[in-house]
Order: C-alpha cells, then sequence, then structure tokens
C-alpha cells in the first residue's frame, strides 16, 4: 500500500470520526445518564444536528446536571479504558481523546465566560451550571485535571511513532 493511499485512509477514518463515530458517542453519554437517572429519552437523532431530547421534569437538578456532563465525560473515559493493539482501532481511540480534550477546552472556556456573564445557552456546560448552581469552580477544577491527565494519555501513547511506523519510517 502507498504513503498516499494510506494518508488518505487516515484523513478518512479521521472524518468519519468526527462526523459520526464521536457525536454518537457524545450523544451516547448523554442517554446513558438520562437512562440511569431515570430521564425518559424522547428523541435520539444523530442527522444534523445530532441532540438527544429527554424529558427531565420529573427529576432533581442534579440528575439534569449529571446527564448534560455525561457528553463530555463518556467520550472521554471510552477512548481511555481501551488499549487496542490495532492500528486502525488505537487511531480512532486517538481521535476520539483529542476530539474529547478539544470539548474540554470548550467546556473549559464556557465555564470562564460563564463566570464573567457571557455564556451561549445552548452549550452543554452552560446548562450544567445552569442546573447546578455554584457547580462552576467545582466542574472548571475537574475538567481541567480531566484536560491535563488526558495530554497525559495521549503523550505517554507516543502517537508520532506509531503513526510513523504505520508508514515504514
Amino acid at each position: 500500500m502507498t504513503d498516499f493511499v494510506k494518508g488518505v485512509g487516515l484523513l478518512v477514518v479521521g472524518l468519519l470520526t468526527a462526523v459520526f463515530i464521536y457525536p454518537f458517542i457524545h450523544e451516547l453519554g448523554h442517554a446513558a445518564v438520562a437512562l440511569m437517572v431515570g430521564a425518559d429519552i424522547e428523541q435520539f437523532a444523530l442527522s444534523y444536528p445530532q441532540h438527544i431530547i429527554c424529558d427531565i421534569s420529573h427529576i432533581d437538578s442534579v440528575s439534569r446536571a449529571a446527564i448534560g456532563i455525561g457528553g463530555n465525560v463518556f467520550p472521554y473515559f471510552i477512548s481511555s479504558l481501551w488499549q487496542p493493539k490495532n492500528f486502525w482501532a488505537w487511531y480512532v481511540l486517538l481521535l476520539i481523546k483529542v476530539i474529547s480534550l478539544l470539548s474540554l477546552a470548550l467546556s473549559i472556556i464556557s465555564i470562564i465566560l460563564y463566570q464573567n456573564g457571557s455564556f451561549d445557552s445552548n452549550e452543554d456546560i452552560n446548562q450544567v451550571l445552569a442546573y447546578f448552581t455554584n457547580g462552576d469552580k467545582l466542574c472548571l477544577i475537574v475538567f481541567s485535571l480531566m484536560f491535563i491527565f488526558g495530554i497525559k494519555r495521549i503523550a505517554s501513547s507516543r502517537p508520532l511513532k506509531r503513526c510513523l511506523l504505520y508508514f515504514g519510517v
């Protein structure tokens, strides 16, 4: 297989992961927590825009906040639990880890903006903070620690070395 074909394969798998696999796992995280806390899932859509709609009228604020956090936390932990030997499985999980870190970074930025009175009400973390009053500092600390630990996990997997080996370098 030529390096060009391998490179195209990496790009295609990357796009599929970013557009389909990660959003599915993200929404699955919301759904899993929703089911655990007793919310009723009314709609689970993977078509654009990907979303889940739950009836949360009968659950408490902490449970509502947990549903919102599930979308960030689930992909992060799923990608951290498995260390496959197969290159393609490893690559997909690496991409999920990277996207999870980007999601955490956006959440951290959103928390800081929320603390300063500027926020987008559609952002998951802002909906969480609306239910989890005074939880902004705790979320900021936990997400920051997850971010730091995630960077260490990615660095320890030596992604550049693994990709170069894939290309035979």
